[in-house]
């Protein structure tokens, strides 16, 4: 029986989900999903209260600024996100080179999201 060198067989013959960088590009896009869920708990957490009028009729008194620790955190990962998003976007445009390989809209809604969260929250 032969012996198959792997590095010799044309990658864009197989079905991506035998190549590595697309496996990769997938388990990057789950993680950014999840940091994703991490950012919107720090953000429920750590933003400031919301005041009713009824709070104030009973005295309650409510936070009205952010906690700082959450706020650099949830900054910290929506940056770290967007360049993990950016990465991928790169290695996905790089590998996709069949006619039926699929960009991922995905991923541009998902940079789209985090660009609009980080400059919502710096300007606010």
């Amino acid at each position: 029986m032969p012996s198959i060198d792997h590095d010799s067989i044309e990658r864009r013959t197989q079905p991506r989900s035998k190549d590595w960088v697309f496996k990769l590009v997938i388990a990057v896009n789950g993680l950014i999903w999840f940091l994703m869920l991490v950012a919107l708990t720090l953000y429920h957490y750590g933003r400031p209260e919301l005041s009713p009028g009824f709070y104030e009729y009973l005295g309650i008194q409510v936070r009205n600024t952010w906690k700082q620790d959450y706020y650099e955190a949830l900054i910290l990962l929506l940056q770290v996100s967007l360049g993990l998003t950016l990465v991928s976007i790169f290695l996905r445009a790089k590998r996709s080179r069949r006619k039926y390989d699929h960009f991922g809209f995905n991923l541009i809604f998902l940079a789209f999201i985090i660009t609009v969260s980080l400059v919502t929250l710096t300007l606010s």
